[in-house]
């Protein structure tokens, strides 16, 4: 018997449910739990692993995939940075090429994609605001604000 066999069904269907669009509520409603429940279930360490293994279960018959989207991704490189022309159409249907291109469009698709191939596309890079102001003291003094720090630097030029 493996581990999985021993899991109780339940929590079994939970995952497959839970799988389906990710939404928690819905998946411990359709099981007869509260979503407090669902998520000690979820929680657990053999369900955790039940829910990776079918995770990569999905990922491996689906049509697309990591290598996939990275292939895309580097395919897209020149096109979204214009270093490339594409094949593009005009008003009157005449066929023309050019180095135009609609990176907008592209990187919805590539999100798409990404989502459905369980690829993690979004960048967690931090944001931080400064705002100088000039105190009217001379030109080479500055008052600077940094929000989210919540720190103030003050500075004049060494120069």
């Amino acid at each position: 018997m493996t581990a999985f066999e021993q899991l109780d069904e339940r929590k079994k269907l939970l995952v497959y449910r839970y799988i389906e669009d990710f939404n928690l509520t819905r998946a411990a409603k359709e099981i007869g739990v509260s979503p407090g429940t669902a998520k000690k279930y979820l929680n657990e360490s053999l369900v955790r692993r039940f829910y990776q293994h079918v995770l990569d279960d999905q990922r491996e018959i689906s049509l697309i995939n990591k290598s996939m989207v990275e292939s895309y991704l580097m395919e897209l490189k020149s096109k979204v940075n214009g270093e490339e022309e594409i094949p593009l159409v005009t008003a009157k249907g005449e066929p023309y090429t050019a180095k135009v291109f609609d990176s907008g469009a592209a990187l919805r698709l590539v999100a798409a994609m990404s989502k459905h191939a369980g690829v993690d596309t979004t960048v967690r890079a931090p944001v931080v605001n400064i705002n100088f102001n000039n105190m009217g003291v001379s030109e080479d003094s500055f008052n600077a604000t940094i929000d989210g720090d919540f720190r103030e630097i003050n500075g004049a030029d060494e120069g």
